[in-house]
């Protein structure tokens, strides 16, 4: 809808397809997170785009809310480069322990962030594809983003949205009490499974196919 507003474009002419979800079965992969805590993700640079102010504050709110002895178990990782301003506000805040700004993160162990995760966050306010989004789900874990961000629909169909930092806080601290909803969690799967590289390149052929023919 924004190519055809920004540029006039004729909307029969304009194709979506959506990509494909690698999923690795590997689960001998190295272990990345204690076993024992319940640990909320992030895969993004830490920029203003991505929003990483919101989670930080989430995160703070669900912990400062958990009785003393169980603040000790949960951990936010933020995987990703961040900026010397998100630091220095980090610093200031004086948010406390148990959040993590570990930097990049190698691609080959992106799939065990996915696979120990309790809850996989991403608050970004504008994406092309939100493709992190969309990969944690086929892991099977709850996925949060926000409501407001400019998320493709097909991305965001099973993820849950959050519009501020308290309501994100209260779906941590429902699923951290209550686990994720399984009907929730089979729907997001078998939908997530119809995300393939095969399904994306039969797609493209019949788009090269079209526009051929057209010029003839």
């Amino acid at each position: 809808e924004l190519a055809i507003d920004l540029f006039d474009i004729d909307e029969r002419k304009i194709f979506v397809i959506n990509h494909g979800v690698t999923y690795s079965k590997n689960k001998n992969s190295a272990k990345i997170f204690d076993e024992n805590k319940f640990i909320i993700s992030t895969l993004s640079d830490l920029g203003p785009r991505k929003n990483p102010k919101m989670l930080l504050r989430a995160f703070k709110i669900f912990r400062d809310n958990l009785p003393d002895k169980e603040r000790q178990n949960v951990e936010l990782h933020l995987f990703g480069k961040a900026s010397k301003k998100i630091i220095k506000w980090l610093n200031i805040q004086n948010y406390g322990e148990n959040i993590f700004l570990d930097g990049p993160i190698d691609q080959t162990l992106k799939w065990s962030v996915y696979r120990e995760s309790s809850i996989f966050a991403f608050p970004s306010i504008e994406e092309g594809f939100g493709m992190p989004i969309i990969e944690a789900q086929r892991y099977g874990i709850p996925t949060i983003i926000f409501g407001s961000g400019m998320i493709s629909e097909e991305v965001g169909k099973y993820a849950y949205k959050a519009y501020t930092s308290e309501e994100m806080a209260k779906m941590f601290l429902k699923i951290y009490k209550y686990g994720f909803s399984k009907y929730h969690k089979i729907n997001q799967l078998r939908y997530t499974k119809s995300f393939t590289w095969k399904k994306a390149a039969i797609e493209t052929l019949k788009v090269y196919k079209r526009v051929l023919n057209d010029t003839k």
